[in-house]
């Protein structure tokens, strides 16, 4: 066939554009020739890894002599030592996404980088900072997907792409484990085989034994991803292998495991990393302290507490005050006085550094616990230490010490409230008034009796009780009829023990109102006495009847 000219190409070119699109697409598939995308994809396609052949360490060691020996033939040591190659890693794949920290998919598209980079690269460890990224966005992916999520919608508050979506939890979970596994695989392999090159000299030098190993700060990175992910198994190992090659591990990484540890409520896993930390010689710290305490509190573990503490101080750590009053508030949920009275004692400690919400959750504890002796103390090194109060504090304070029956007690909390310039409230004034009436100091009486008419009225008929009789047995009549008169309501009901002594003293008196007045209370009282009487014996009656006379009653109406 001859050549085609121009003029046939261009003709040929009209032929090939009248046929359809359809045959068209038939014709260039039947073609035994490769086309051009094609080829150039198996150009670029990487060749198959062999384990067995090819090693890129190997290439190390070779590039290593060979610069030794051309560096030899030039200028000979003047030492037998040679200086190592320190050998770098990959940072990330050649045509590896570029990725977006700000993304929804930031982890999912950094674990497809890393899997790439797993088959270009089998046996090449990547860089610190590759794993670093990878296992934070994959951490970030597992908060947001399964524990951060909005109490009343179950889609997460933070958007993720919706090929996400179909990622479990397992799934999420394996490849923390994965990554982090790797991590620590292939950065031991790199370490050994660098190590080969060195001299035997150098080998045990600290600059160069762990050249190649995840630093502290990446084992801590790991142990909080182990952690979030709910492996306190593998997050321990790391914490082992962080021991062997840097002496001690740290405070931040022993923190996670431990709060994995109160998270699950394990209390023998949480005292076994708190034995280890004592075998290996590792003191406490704040990190480490709250979650120990707490989830022995939690456990009502008194015992334990005491030894962890005892340790802390040896190791002249102090404790801090939010971690005792925590504390303090898991033992009085379980009724355990014997531990809040133990913490309390290393809590006066603080006393001067003490801020008003530790103080007001100490007052609620020894509330709780009937402590009305602990919480006196409290408030009187309150004083001493020149702390700030506020009325929240004072009403604590005072209703506990008149649970108590305290009252001496409550006229030095009264001389404080007024030195402290602080307004009467109600909870204040009822009391004060009750206390004062109890000791019969007339002077504090006449004091609070003289608050405007209609500010504060009792609702509670035992406390206006309690205040009438003490009142009555100092003699002070004219005040618990004016007492009577202004601040209860006229629905109170008092005993009729109680309206009989109010008569006998106003008889002593001779003042007719007050008789009168006296009077008319007997009378009321004894009018409700007898229809509460009547009542009872009618229900009495009813109940001795028996369920068949009621029957029979039925029937006949």
């Amino acid at each position: 066939m001859p050549p085609l000219t121009a003029i046939g190409v261009r003709l040929a070119t009209r032929q090939l554009n009248v046929i359809p699109q359809h045959q068209r697409r038939g014709l260039r598939t039947s073609l035994a020739v490769a086309s051009r995308k094609h080829t150039i994809a198996i150009a670029r396609r990487a060749p198959t890894p062999t384990y067995a052949k090819y090693d890129p360490f190997l290439d190390l060691v070779a590039s290593a002599d060979q610069e030794t020996q051309a560096t030899a033939r030039e200028s000979p040591p003047a030492t037998t030592q040679r200086t190592p190659v320190i050998p770098g890693g990959i940072a990330r794949p050649p045509g590896a996404l570029r990725l977006d920290p700000g993304r929804g998919d930031d982890g999912e598209r950094r674990w497809q980088a890393y899997r790439q980079l797993r088959c270009l690269h089998p046996n090449m460890p990547p860089e610190n900072a590759v794993f670093r990224g990878l296992l934070r966005a994959l951490v970030e992916h597992y908060r947001t997907r399964w524990i951060a999520q909005d109490p009343i919608s179950i889609e997460p508050i933070v958007a993720v792409d919706r090929s996400l979506l179909h990622l479990s939890q397992a799934d999420a979970v394996t490849r923390l484990r994965l990554v982090c596994n790797h991590w620590m695989v292939l950065r031991t392999r790199a370490q050994t085989a660098y190590l080969a090159t060195l001299d035997p000299s150098l080998r045990d030098d600290p600059a160069y034994s762990t050249l190649m190993l995840p630093t502290p700060e990446d084992m801590e990175v790991m142990v909080e991803a182990l952690s979030v992910a709910d492996l306190p198994a593998n997050a321990h190992e790391v914490i082992v292998k962080m021991r062997e090659w840097y002496r001690q591990p740290t405070h931040r990484a022993l923190a996670a495991l431990l709060q994995t540890h109160r998270r699950r409520r394990n209390v023998p896993a949480l005292l076994a990393v708190v034995k280890d930390m004592r075998t290996w010689g590792v003191g406490h710290t704040t990190e480490t302290l709250r979650p120990v305490l707490l989830t022995l509190a939690r456990a009502n573990m008194l015992e334990p507490l005491e030894k962890v503490v005892k340790l802390t101080y040896e190791h002249v750590v102090d404790i801090d005050a939010a971690i005792l009053t925590d504390a303090a508030g898991q033992f009085t949920q379980r009724g355990n006085e014997a531990a809040v009275e133990y913490l309390y004692k290393l809590i006066v400690y603080h006393m001067p550094h003490l801020t008003t919400p530790l103080l007001e959750a100490w007052f609620r504890a020894v509330g709780a616990l009937k402590r009305s002796d602990l919480g006196l103390d409290l408030f009187r090194r309150m004083v001493h230490h020149q702390r700030p109060f506020n009325e929240p504090l004072f009403e604590l304070v005072l209703g506990q010490l008149v649970d108590a029956r305290n009252y001496a007690a409550i006229s030095e909390i009264h001389d404080e409230y007024i030195r402290q310039g602080f307004d009467l409230t109600i909870g204040t004034w009822r009391a004060f008034l009750e206390a004062a009436a109890q000791r019969g100091d007339v002077n504090q009486i006449n004091l609070l009796l003289a608050v405007p008419e209609g500010l504060f009225m009792l609702r509670s008929p035992f406390q206006a009780n309690r205040i009438v009789s003490g009142l009555l047995n100092h003699k002070q009549v004219h005040s618990a009829v004016r007492f009577l008169d202004v601040w209860v309501p006229n629905d109170f009901f008092l005993p009729h023990s109680l309206c009989r002594q109010l008569l006998d003293e106003a008889t002593l008196t001779e003042d007719a109102e007050l008789i009168d007045f006296a009077k008319s209370l007997v009378r009321f009282t004894e009018r409700i006495h007898y229809r509460l009487s009547a009542q009872r014996r009618r229900r009495e009656q009813k109940i001795n009847q028996g369920p068949l006379r009621q029957r029979r009653r039925h029937f006949k109406r």
